[in-house]
């Protein structure tokens, strides 16, 4: 069996783009200096590459977070998803601020999405109106009235639907209404640009979950099937 991970680094999260033969992973990573609770203060986003998916050459980081304290992704890196719209790749990623503190002392309690273009799938820059996807209380449950105090808004996964000609994103949240512990749900939001965002009511919310958590979305036989991970499930 290959494994791989790059030197001296936490590998978790990842995701795969593919183009012309060669296999673009893109993966959250930490020092390993860090234990496992602190690497997700810490992560940022690694690159590799591979034409057979079992060899990978690692490239380095990619992305990671903003150096001053006021920006939205100054705490860490979370999980994402890279697409390509015209010569032009957009990674969408989330990040949290470390303005944001709770009673407790937790930092950067609320979670929100934001962009970053490139080229070459290497070199980044994100979108100076970051972030473009929060979570609208119109439907999704804000910090404040979180049990755990902490605002749900990560794990974007976009896709194009040809139909309707527009993007489509799904991602990890919380719906405002339900029992508090339950209230774990994919959000949805639509852009014609991958730039400008409606958000949308939950695309899926069962209530038995406390979280929804890393949604992809893949269509098979003309139909959309949506897969996720489970946090927690009533009992």
């Amino acid at each position: 069996m290959n494994l791989y991970a790059p030197e001296g680094k936490f590998l978790w999260d990842f995701w795969i783009y593919e183009e012309d033969g060669i296999y673009h992973l893109f993966h959250l990573e930490a020092p390993l200096s860090d234990d496992s609770h602190s690497r997700h203060r810490n992560s940022s986003v690694g690159y590799a590459i591979s034409k057979d998916l079992i060899n990978w050459e690692y490239k380095g980081t990619v992305l990671k977070a903003s150096d001053l304290e006021d920006d939205w992704d100054s705490v860490s890196i979370w999980t994402g998803c890279t697409i390509k719209k015209d010569d032009t790749y957009y990674m969408f990623y989330t990040s949290r601020c470390k303005r944001d503190v709770a009673e407790d002392g937790y930092v950067g309690h609320t979670q929100r999405i934001g962009v970053a273009t490139s080229k070459d799938l290497i070199n980044w820059e994100k979108y100076r109106g970051n972030p473009i996807i929060v979570a609208d209380e119109r439907y999704y449950e804000k910090q404040m009235d979180a049990y755990n105090k902490h605002e749900g808004c990560r794990d974007p996964f976009v896709v194009y639907d040809e139909d309707e000609k527009m993007y489509y994103a799904f991602f990890t949240a919380r719906d405002k209404n339900g029992h508090p512990k339950y209230r774990g749900c994919i959000g949805r939001a639509r852009s014609k640009d991958l730039i400008n965002w409606e958000v949308m009511p939950p695309a899926a919310s069962p209530h038995i979950f406390t979280d929804m958590e890393v949604p992809s979305l893949h269509k098979h036989n003309g139909k959309w099937y949506m897969i996720f991970a489970v946090k927690k499930r009533m009992v």
